[in-house]
């Protein structure tokens, strides 16, 4: 009978990288139960490349990066990205107990209060008993501090990962959001909670760099694409955006075009060009055409035929003053993905293409004139195009490629329609042409737009309703004082007073948006204080610990049932799930007099709590999750018709799950 050992290394290779269950721990184990294994594969580094590759594939952009400038140990590597695993997850854990216990102290705050108010009304002043009481939560804002247990993870990286650690971090808090899970964990509420908490800041912490490098390059380096592909990472931190992969795409359309030209022309030049020269273009702006007009012309004709009217392609511009503007529209992987954009960022895949293929297109400004203005869009794009530009020659035509009319190109003959809508001439086009401070500042306007648009909340475009407006205006706010730190800031800002003040009003908004959170934070710290103070009046000075509770005999509800309640003081039906219940100790006097009951359960709302006495709740019957992240506080999963509470939630309501699995899991 033919044992392990007689199997070939490559079939043995096969087996332990398409088993995801068998674990690195087991990898090692086994190139330590004989010396044939060890020789196969304990310093086999093709065969850990490959498995680091297949396990984590969002880190091997970076690894390749990495291995330009020296050689990796991809066995050390694998190891070290396991250790960065188990290590998220513990920290994870005490950051969830931590905001949890705090949340239980607040809570306590309001009840003890809520009953000192009780106490001191007078039989003169009428019913005053609120059946059920809001309270709003303390609004998790995560901050350098509360990101100190992460942070400490890449503080003192290992000397193997060199720059690899953050990228590690990132890749398996990112793992955890559905969209991009590959390891079976992306039902769990309370990894994606924490995940997309902290993800912005740690990806902007890396941005931050990144743009701080970009912007110090040559300025033949400086290419727009890359400012639009930074951008997209920027108000994406949840995603993996491969500049790779978006630069694929570029050659992609590019490959099309000559494709499409050589069926024109088959002996045009470009397809004499070395190899050499199209890697040039590709990582370089050009300052000059590589061709004659008519051979550039060609190459255009090209490229506005596969561009705007191919069937697979057909990229269509859509303007601010559509009934609806989706962030979408100004994400560089999505308009790639879905071929319709802000003009702008077609115009940049535009000139793109085009510098891929040796032709300089200049993108250009100009401010839309208010009588032409038909409701919100400030600014008209055009690329500008000259068959020679480091000539000077009055007679030689300029033309414009115009990105909102499915690229039509005009010249003198017909200009004129331009003029009637936008500020500009003929000649008077060179102070418009956009520079990368310019287009991050109108990108992120167009996206702070289109996340506080009323209408894309109501009709469901956004699933965190409001609260997406608000994490995301925090998002343009770090962005702008990343951006302020540039000398060519303030000169840029002042060119915007000459009538593009759109800009200016937004970063004034945005920095509106920052003297509220202060405001918020010293009012929420006074809160704590007058809360911290009535639980030392009433004798609550020890620190809050978290106790099983033992359920009461008759009790209705659950933790994680979901329940309904009417808000008569709003009009409104309140739905949500169960995360607690309290006992409020009134007298049998107190009890008489406001007709109160003792019994109240905690219901969480979007991001709101509210406090509610038994009578007044409703098992709904078929009910629908929340469209919030913020349940994976206290839950990990949805099970169709309640909640599985977490394990921080499960240790203090114990015999609530008990509960849940003896009357709800039968239901299912």
């Amino acid at each position: 009978m033919a044992s392990i050992t007689d199997l070939s290394e490559d079939v043995i290779e096969i087996i332990l990288n398409c088993n995801n269950n068998i674990s690195i721990k087991d990898i090692v184990n086994l190139t330590a139960t004989c010396n044939h294994f060890y020789q196969m594969l304990g310093n086999n580094n093709t065969f850990w490349r490959r498995m680091f590759y297949q396990r984590w594939p969002g880190l091997k952009e970076v690894c390749q990066k990495e291995m330009h400038r020296e050689d990796l140990d991809f066995k050390e590597l694998v190891q070290e990205r396991e250790e960065y695993r188990k290590e998220l997850r513990h920290n994870l854990r005490q950051i969830n107990k931590q905001y949890y216990i705090h949340y239980h102290q607040t809570l306590k705050a309001y009840i003890t209060a809520h009953r000192l108010r009780l106490r001191s009304v007078k039989q003169n002043e009428g019913p005053s008993w609120i059946h059920y009481m809001h309270v709003f939560l303390d609004e998790i804002f995560v901050d350098e501090e509360k990101l100190a247990p992460l942070l400490i993870l890449f503080l003192h990286p290992n000397e193997t990962t060199h720059d690899l650690t953050n990228y590690f971090l990132v890749d398996e808090l990112t793992s955890f959001v559905p969209q991009c899970s590959q390891n079976g964990h992306n039902d769990d509420l309370t990894n994606i909670y924490y995940a997309k908490e902290f993800l912005p800041h740690l990806k902007h912490r890396h941005l931050e760099n990144v743009w701080q490098g970009f912007i110090n390059r040559p300025v033949e380096q400086l290419l727009l694409e890359k400012v639009a592909i930074f951008s997209a990472e920027w108000y994406q931190p949840e995603k993996r955006i491969s500049y790779t992969h978006i630069e694929g795409e570029l050659e992609n359309i590019a490959q099309q075009v000559v494709e499409h030209l050589k069926s024109v022309n088959p002996n045009h030049p470009i397809f004499f060009a070395s190899q050499e020269q199209l890697s040039f273009w590709k990582c370089h702006n050009i300052d000059e055409n590589q061709w004659n007009n008519s051979d550039g012309r060609q190459i255009l004709d090209s490229l506005c035929k596969i561009f705007f009217c191919e069937t697979k392609l057909n990229f269509r511009a859509v303007t601010y003053w559509r009934p609806v503007f989706l962030k979408e529209y100004v994400l560089l992987n999505c308009v790639l993905e879905k071929k319709v954009g802000y003009t702008a960022l077609l115009a940049i895949i535009f000139q793109s293409v085009a510098r891929r293929l040796g032709i300089r297109c200049d993108l250009l400004s100009f401010l839309i004139l208010s009588s032409a203005r038909t409701e919100k869009d400030e600014n008209y794009w055009l690329l500008k195009w000259k068959p020679k530009w480091n000539l000077t020659n009055p007679d030689e035509q300029y033309f414009y490629i115009d990105v909102l009319h499915d690229g039509v190109i005009l010249n003198n003959n017909n200009w004129s329609r331009i003029c009637e809508v936008a500020e500009c001439t003929i000649s008077s086009d060179r102070y418009c042409r956009v520079n990368i401070i310019e287009l991050i500042l109108d990108l992120s306007y167009y996206y702070a737009k289109a996340v506080s648009s009323d209408t894309a909340v109501i009709y469901g475009y956004y699933d965190d309703g409001f609260e997406h407006i608000k994490k995301r205006m925090y998002w343009c706010l770090r962005l702008l004082n990343l951006i302020k730190q540039e000398d060519r800031y303030l000169t840029i800002l002042k060119s915007y007073i000459r009538g593009q003040e759109y800009i200016c009003n937004f970063i004034q908004a945005a920095e509106e948006v920052e003297s509220d959170d202060e405001i918020r934070k010293e009012s929420m710290k006074l809160i704590q204080d007058i809360a911290a103070s009535m639980m030392s009046v009433v004798g609550e000075k020890e620190k809050y610990a978290l106790k099983p509770k033992k359920r009461k005999a008759g009790m209705k509800f659950a933790v994680g049932m979901i329940v309904k309640v009417t808000d008569s003081f709003l009009g409104r039906i309140i739905v949500g799930p169960i995360i607690g219940w309290e006992e409020i100790s009134l007298s049998m006097i107190e009890r008489w007099w406001w007709r109160a009951e003792s019994l109240y359960y905690i219901i969480l709302c979007e991001d709101e709590t509210y406090l509610v006495p038994e009578g007044d709740l409703e098992k709904v019957v078929s009910p629908e999750p929340l469209k919030t992240d913020i349940v994976g506080i206290y839950f990990s999963k949805f099970k169709d018709t309640y909640y599985m509470p977490n394990k921080i939630l499960a240790n203090e309501y114990p015999e609530d799950v008990l509960y849940l699995a003896n009357n709800e899991a039968n239901k299912l």
